[in-house]
């Protein structure tokens, strides 16, 4: 009986609601509204501090919007390409007053060597050159050109620093006009309008290569600076020599290509194939994709 009495008295010891714990769960209580008022008064103090930060700070973003309220943030469109997307405070090439008369919204490259193109700015007009016309600029991406508003010098040799001057161009707000196509930039950022161009028979400026636009057909475009001939490697359209394109291996054909994963394929005139021994003239393009092209073909092996 002793013993099943101490086994109950050290159980009642050990429950919740033993006599020991009471007295001090009391003692905790106490101690935890004195800590909760604490801090509750704490976070008083604290939300009527921040709440007079925040005034002062209201303040001063208010003053320094007064100051810097000539600021214009303007979102270039770049349509399909989100990669080419900019929203800088700069102006708009296609609102006829963003600049002084005396200025242009042109192209701006942090890197003026290397690019790539990065936001619009305004800059002294330094020139008169028309569309089509040959054109300079002070480097291959320096924010200067000859050329006149609303155009910009393209496809620049690094080297001669000369380029020809294009339009500006906007599939919406500003289309090209016939016999041409508003053409990405390869450095990013413009779209400009470039000449359509045969590439059996190219009359690009001298500087530029016939090459794919991004529409079905050739433009005027890139810096004509490769030689690479019929069955050799290319990254780029511009690695190869004139009348040649830069595709595909698989689709030029191992006998053409070899290993390659891209090469060098010449073109040629489905009316009038020439091509090197073992290979044949292959349509460009689908029946009734680019009818100015349809008699231009490259070609192809097994």
């Amino acid at each position: 009986m002793k013993r099943r009495l101490a086994t109950l008295l050290v159980l009642m010891a050990c429950r919740p609601g033993g006599a020991g714990q009471t007295e001090a769960s009391s003692d905790e209580a106490g101690s935890a509204d004195e800590g909760e008022l604490g801090s509750a008064e704490a976070e008083a103090e604290a939300a009527t501090s921040a709440s007079g930060d925040a005034d002062e700070s209201g303040d001063a973003d208010e003053s320094g919007d007064e100051e810097e309220s000539g600021d214009e943030s303007v979102l270039i469109d770049c349509g399909n390409s989100s990669d080419r997307c900019i929203f800088e405070p700069s102006c708009d090439p296609f609102d006829p007053g963003a600049c002084d008369p005396d200025q242009k919204c042109a192209p701006i490259a942090d890197d003026e060597v290397e690019g790539p193109w990065e936001r619009y700015e305004c800059v002294p007009v330094a020139g008169s050159d028309a569309a089509g016309d040959s054109c300079a600029r002070d480097t291959a991406f320096g924010p200067l050109d000859s050329c006149a508003t609303g155009l910009s010098c393209v496809d620049v040799d690094p080297e001669s620093g000369e380029g020809f001057c294009a339009a500006l161009c906007d599939e919406e707000l500003a289309p090209c006009g016939a016999m041409e196509q508003c053409t990405p930039d390869p450095a990013g950022l413009i779209d400009s309008c470039r000449p359509t161009c045969d590439p059996l028979d190219p009359s690009c400026p001298a500087q530029s290569e016939c090459s794919l636009g991004a529409e079905p057909g050739f433009v005027c475009a890139g810096v004509d600076t490769g030689s690479a001939s019929h069955g050799e490697a290319c990254l780029l359209p511009t690695d190869c020599a004139d009348a040649h394109l830069c595709a595909s291996g698989a689709v030029v054909g191992p006998s053409v290509c070899g290993q390659h994963a891209l090469c060098c394929a010449a073109l040629c005139d489905l009316d009038a194939p020439d091509c090197p021994a073992g290979a044949s003239c292959t349509p460009v393009f689908m029946p009734g994709q680019a009818p100015d092209w349809a008699s231009v073909g490259y070609c192809s092996g097994q």
